[in-house]
């Protein structure tokens, strides 16, 4: 059936396949990615082979993040995100580097990454340098979170702190505070008083955490006076 000229006997056929996990519906649904030149049978061939999970479909997904075809390069990125692993994470890392990338996909690409890697501390970590996205900055910023090194964590936090980025920024101050980074430590205090009214909502969200305790509760009562009631209800 998948072979044939019924779209919706293929596309059925299809479909059952793929909630077969073996390794003959893996090899029938690679061949139908093959032979096809159907757009709508590539993408969802791609999304059966990433519920597959098979590291033997990513040579037949690298083509797919190049396609001129944004939706059908889009399938290929997320597929090989949901397959994950080694050979996925490298056709990745080619595909962010290739020129032949529409420029509108890097992003996709770094969501990819992040995903296909368990959210890998080193890789997270180049990517929180060199993207040009908010989204994926954060998204980098929380692995390096999970699963990087003292000293990594502790670089990631004092550049969020110095972003434009709110979300990024609050990530930050959280993570810091619940660390009790040395140099939060050192200025908290004092700094908290120029900060945004959502930035110093998350201080005082996280301000129990906090140590010396007398620091921390200087800086709670220091905004209990505050003219903003949801400050002054944090505080309190």
């Amino acid at each position: 059936l998948i072979t044939g000229t019924n779209a919706l006997f293929k596309d059925e056929a299809r479909q059952v396949l793929e909630s077969i996990q073996d390794p003959k519906s893996v090899a029938v649904l690679e061949g139908a990615l093959r032979t096809t030149k159907d757009k709508r049978e590539k993408i969802g061939l791609a999304n059966s082979l990433a519920m597959q999970k098979a590291s033997s479909s990513v040579v037949l997904l690298a083509p797919l993040t190049v396609d001129s075809d944004l939706e059908i390069a889009i399938a290929g990125i997320q597929a090989l995100a949901r397959i994950g692993g080694p050979q996925a994470i490298e056709t990745l890392q080619k595909a962010h580097a290739s020129s032949k990338v529409a420029p509108a996909l890097k992003q996709d690409v770094e969501e990819a990454l992040i995903i296909a890697s368990n959210g890998d501390a080193e890789i997270a970590q180049r990517l929180y340098q060199a993207t040009r996205s908010d989204t994926v900055r954060t998204a980098a910023f929380l692995a390096i979170m999970k699963s990087g090194t003292d000293g990594a964590k502790t670089a990631a936090i004092e550049s969020a702190l110095k972003s434009d980025n709110a979300e990024l920024r609050h990530a930050a101050l959280q993570n810091g505070i619940r660390m009790n980074l040395a140099s939060l430590q050192a200025g908290l205090a004092q700094a908290v008083e120029q900060m945004p009214l959502e930035d110093r909502l998350v201080v005082l969200a996280n301000i129990h955490y906090f140590k010396p305790a007398d620091v921390a509760e200087k800086i709670a009562l220091s905004r209990a006076a505050s003219t903003e009631e949801d400050e002054r209800v944090a505080a309190l």
